[in-house]
């Protein structure tokens, strides 16, 4: 992996590029169609902290939804999902949770007030002695729906299989939310789906692991899933960012073991190098999770081992000298588990 800092005045940019060959830059062959932005709103909390705003188009006593969710949450099919009216602010009661699951949800509701915007709740919560030792615990689904309706429609639940649902008037997702910039699963909390892993695992065939690098902003927080953000970009094989002098400048690397489970990963830094002659020694660079100094102040080293499927955080840094000149600096990190590439 390359590695590129450079410095004008007092900032260095830094890039690594990787050295692992098998490790090629490539976005996977089929990205899914439909992108939905992410942003945030403002809402009660007894709604939960997260929406999608939906817009109906058509008149229609019976509108469908299909929206790509990308959540990381364990069985989803057991949480509430809440539908509001946005115009007049009450619950949607008429609502047939069709298929609820990580990557998306079909549902079918009653746009009581026509054309136009609707949110839907998912993951909503309550604090009460309903959780056990008053835990936050999640709301669970409420049928509230008029057997009239259901039936007007034919979305009684053997009826569903004939899939004549699909050809209801379709509500369009404007735009996931969150209650606050806290609550965000944007960037790296939004998941790939199992089509995309197919088809990232497909073009890396060969590889026994895939290297995503991160900027720090966007800590990796999923070990078991991928971060669409990843797959859209593809496995890389070189990183850049910006420092200043005497800063500790921190990025990650995110391994992810593709096609089987990795022993005693270990990290090697090359010294950087400017165009210009400036060097920021090898030692000056580092990986926590393989290494360090104990509280005794003796050198310690630590086994990383990640097991198929998931997906590893390496914390790395640089220690930019006090004195270091402006420029582009380059190097090259090594990544390589024992008997592997």
């Amino acid at each position: 992996m390359c590695l590129q800092i450079s410095l004008v005045k007092s900032w260095l940019t830094i890039m690594f590029f990787m050295s692992a060959s098998l490790l090629t830059v490539s976005k996977p062959a089929s990205i899914a169609a439909e992108e939905i932005p992410y942003g945030v709103g403002k809402w009660s909390e007894k709604f939960g902290n997260h929406r999608a705003r939906l817009q109906v188009v058509e008149q229609s006593d019976a509108v469908r939804i299909h929206i790509l969710w990308r959540r990381r949450d364990i069985d989803p099919q057991n949480k509430a999902t809440i539908i509001v009216d946005a115009k007049t602010g009450k619950e949607i009661t008429n609502v047939i949770r069709i298929n609820i699951n990580r990557e998306f949800g079909d549902l079918v509701f009653q746009p009581i007030s026509g054309p136009c915007e609707y949110y839907l709740y998912y993951m909503p919560f309550t604090h009460n002695n309903l959780c056990a030792d008053w835990r936050t615990c999640y709301t669970p689904p409420q049928d509230k729906t008029d057997p009239a309706w259901i039936s007007r429609h034919g979305l009684v639940a053997d009826q569903l299989l004939d899939g004549k649902w699909r050809s209801l008037p379709h509500a369009e997702t404007l735009e996931i939310q969150a209650r606050a910039e806290f609550h965000r699963f944007d960037p790296m909390e939004v998941t790939a789906t199992a089509a995309e892993m197919k088809s990232l695992k497909a073009e890396h065939a060969g590889a026994d692991y895939l290297l995503f690098p991160e900027d720090r902003r966007y800590p990796i927080r999923m070990t078991d899933d991928l971060p669409y953000r990843w797959v859209k970009s593809g496995s890389q094989n070189s990183f850049q960012g910006t420092a200043s002098r005497n800063e500790f400048y921190a990025f990650q690397i995110g391994v992810y073991a593709s096609a089987r489970s990795i022993k005693d990963l270990s990290v090697r830094f090359s010294e950087l190098k400017s165009s210009a002659g400036g060097i920021i020694p090898a030692s000056a660079l580092k990986c926590i999770n393989t290494g360090g100094i104990d509280c005794f102040g003796h050198p310690l080293k630590k086994t990383v081992s990640i097991s198929e499927g998931k997906v590893q955080a390496l914390w790395c840094g640089a220690q930019i000298p006090r004195d270091a000149a402006p420029g582009t600096y380059e190097g090259t990190a090594t990544i390589q588990p024992e008997g592997g590439q």
